[in-house]
């Protein structure tokens, strides 16, 4: 395969190095092709006595692997290419280089080791706000038929055909707000429940699955899209390695175009939607009866927010506000209040919390409500 080793050897005044076949050299066995992992080395001293030890040489071939990025209006000059070790019985593919784009479109994996691999592309999103994080095989979700998983050997550099970048239909202009958390789950690799940042995120078109547009987490999990036009709507979230086993499937309309709880979960198999959007909060969501009342508005909160409750009979009152790692941050109130309606002028900014997503707890007599609350700046 073309590859050498070096082998060291000390204390002597000669050295034989032999794989069978016999190699006369210094103490450095340099440059020699490796036919075997095994070598003998016998080496003489100044009193001519000889010892003789095998070196076990472990070679892992390396070549290069090159290719060209582009688009519709061109190459793509700006942006990031990711290589990934595809092991299809691993629940995540770990990038094994990160690469930038030459002014030409270019990229240059060196030194790369024989196997199987992804190759992900991310243009600059300032130069090429339309262009879509795409996989070698021209898809945007890594399990994507089209996804092309390529073979790596040690025989000779590997110059890939050229990916295309996908591009977004853009998502225009209209009412419509969705955001949600990506959480991890159970074996995903951090502390359960922790957010996951840096996922990539996308809002496609139904039918016909256009992406719309695509965003990352930040670092609290959060992702948003704002803006979103009257319209049908699937969330694609994209982990290298892990299925989809469910998405949120939404109808942006005039009775319903504020979506905030979309979260997901990545566990050690699947990302799959979140169903408790409690989760964080320690205690467990338990619905109040319909007698008892409970919203807070307007949600997104830029400035000043109202907490309304109602009481159909005497009870003891905790209204809090945690964080999404289930911290409770605010104490609001806490006594026992008499039957009737009530609200609470709550600002974000006095109480300094910054821009992300929390939870305002609303517990009667030890039955919980929650209502999560996005803070916008």
């Amino acid at each position: 395969m073309g590859d050498t080793a070096t082998l060291l050897g000390s204390g002597g005044i000669s050295y034989l190095w032999t794989d069978g076949t016999n190699y006369d050299s210094t103490s450095t066995l340099l440059g020699y092709p490796i036919a075997t992992t095994t070598y003998t080395l016998t080496v003489t001293n100044s009193a001519g006595c000889n010892a003789s030890d095998t070196a076990l040489v472990s070679v892992t071939s390396s070549k290069d692997i090159y290719g060209h990025v582009g688009y519709s209006g061109g190459s793509v000059t700006s942006g990031w290419v990711v290589i990934l070790k595809y092991l299809p019985f691993q629940t995540r593919f770990d990038s094994i280089q990160e690469v930038p784009l030459n002014s030409s479109g270019d990229y240059h994996f060196t030194s790369i080791n024989h196997g199987n691999y992804l190759v992900k592309v991310f243009a600059d999103t300032i130069i090429y706000a339309p262009l879509i994080a795409t996989y070698y095989g021209n898809a945007f979700l890594w399990n994507d038929p089209a996804v092309i998983v390529f073979n790596h050997d040690c025989d000779a550099n590997d110059t890939l055909p050229e990916i295309t970048m996908t591009e977004e239909i853009g998502i225009g202009s209209g009412p419509g707000l969705i955001t949600g958390q990506i959480i991890e789950g159970i074996s995903f690799g951090r502390a359960l429940g922790e957010p996951i940042d840096g996922v990539d995120v996308k809002l496609g078109k139904n039918p016909g699955g256009s992406i719309m547009a695509t965003t990352t987490t930040d670092t609290t999990g959060i992702y948003t899209f704002s803006g979103v036009p009257y319209g049908n709507y699937t969330i694609y979230v994209d982990i290298p390695g892990l299925g989809r086993d469910s998405s949120y499937t939404l109808v942006v309309d005039s009775a319903n175009n504020q979506y905030l709880n979309e979260d997901y979960i990545a566990d050690s198999n699947s990302v799959y939607i979140n169903l408790n959007t409690n989760v964080g909060i320690n205690n467990p969501i338990t619905v109040t009866g319909s007698e008892n009342k409970f919203k807070v508005y307007p949600n997104p909160v830029i400035g000043n927010t109202i907490i309304e409750y109602s009481l159909a009979e005497q009870g003891k009152i905790n209204l809090d506000v945690y964080n999404v790692l289930g911290v409770k941050i605010k104490s609001l109130v806490h006594l026992i209040q008499p039957t009737g309606n009530y609200k609470y002028n709550f600002n974000p900014q006095n109480n300094n919390l910054d821009s992300g997503i929390y939870f305002i707890t609303l517990a009667i007599d030890g039955k919980i409500s929650t209502q999560r609350i996005v803070v916008m700046e």
